[in-house]
């Protein structure tokens, strides 16, 4: 398992990602729910499918072209309230074998997955079953076509992960729009693809619904509800200061009225740091300490300027949403913070940060 994965796995096993809430504020709740359908589909033929196998296949044949795809649905709808704001989405599943640079795309149309199920390894395709999921049909048996062969897809993809091994779990970081549109648009709820990127001839095996072990692909969701304040979450280590710089807040999260403070306390005395915010959360080693703050496939990293930390260890850092760099954060976005410190104090790396810190945006 590649680093980033192991760490998320961690994450989110381990509750790390749920932050701790500040008293008055609702904290984010966390979803766990299994896959509710899933289906292999095979470019071999419309008339084949694998809707009741042990395994699902993702992959492409190096000599044919070939190509395998796994179609998944999870009914996120049905246990998230109508009105929440996805935080966070999360996929886990088991690598039974393989490996693959694998694409997550929405599906666009309804589909569902039949009693099929092939002998063996799964690597032929059984008959496709009445209600089965094939290349050609939504519903095999129906004069249910999809609008492409393969799968009815959004335009781009909502994600790509790489995953390799054998017998591996995997937490891979999801697609928040996705999920979100779904609680918004719950008739629109026809789930993922899986599929492979580009014309790569790879295969990876994972563990299906059906499988007689425990690992069936789980989708993680971090949410909320309107009204929720500021949270910290992740970890610091202890610093040259013998204290851990832990991140805070004062103010207001309401961006009319611009008042929102970022404070840290616990920092080494007179060291030159940063804010900086991103999207997504993360835990990965980073200097001396671990980097709570990750970028998403549409927002980069953002650095917010020089903050020194005074002759106490403190920072008190007034975040203005009418200048750069903070101009960019509107509305009703969510955002999370972190600080960046100079640590020369402690070797090796000379370099730390403080916790995390996740807002919401308000009006």
């Amino acid at each position: 398992m590649n680093t980033r994965s192991s760490l998320l796995a961690i994450l989110a096993l381990g509750g790390l990602l749920a932050p701790a809430s500040r008293a008055g504020g609702e904290e984010l709740q966390t979803l766990r729910t299994p896959v509710r359908v899933d289906a292999t589909i095979d470019s071999l033929s419309g008339d084949v499918a694998n809707g009741g196998g042990e395994f699902l296949l993702v992959g492409r044949d190096e000599a044919s072209g070939r190509e395998r795809r796994v179609l998944l649905r999870f009914a996120v709808h049905e246990a998230i309230p109508t009105g929440a704001v996805v935080a966070s989405a999360s996929l886990s599943f088991r690598l039974i074998q393989g490996g693959a640079d694998i694409q997550l795309w929405r599906i666009t149309e309804s589909w569902r997955s039949g009693r099929s199920n092939p002998a063996g390894d799964e690597l032929v395709p059984a008959p496709a079953q009445p209600g089965d999921a094939t290349w050609a049909y939504r519903h095999h048996g129906t004069a249910a076509p999809w609008s492409a062969p393969g799968g009815s897809l959004a335009p781009q993809a909502s994600a790509s992960f790489l995953v390799s091994g054998s017998e591996v779990y995997y937490t891979v970081g999801a697609s928040r729009e996705d999920v979100q549109f779904w609680i918004d648009h719950p008739a629109e709820n026809h789930g993922w693809c899986l599929r492979v990127a580009g014309s790569q001839t790879q295969l990876a095996r994972l563990e299906s619904m059906e499988s007689s072990g425990t690992y069936e692909p789980h989708l993680w969701v971090q949410y909320y509800l309107p009204g929720t304040l500021p949270q910290t979450y992740c970890m610091s280590t202890v610093n040259s200061s013998g204290q851990r710089a832990e991140i805070g807040w004062s103010g207001s999260t309401s961006w009319a009225a611009n008042d929102l403070r970022l404070t840290v306390a616990g920092a080494p005395p007179n060291v030159m740091g940063a804010f900086f915010c991103g999207p997504n959360p993360s835990l990965i080693p980073f200097g001396n300490g671990y980097r709570c703050v990750d970028s998403s496939i549409y927002t980069p990293l953002l650095r917010l300027g020089n903050a020194p930390a005074s002759s106490s260890g403190t920072v008190d850092h007034l975040l203005d949403f009418s200048r750069a760099p903070a101009a960019v954060i509107h509305p009703s976005s969510m955002w999370r913070f972190q600080y960046w410190f100079r640590d020369p104090g402690a070797p090796p790396d000379g370099f730390n940060l403080s916790d995390g810190l996740f807002v919401v945006v308000q009006p």
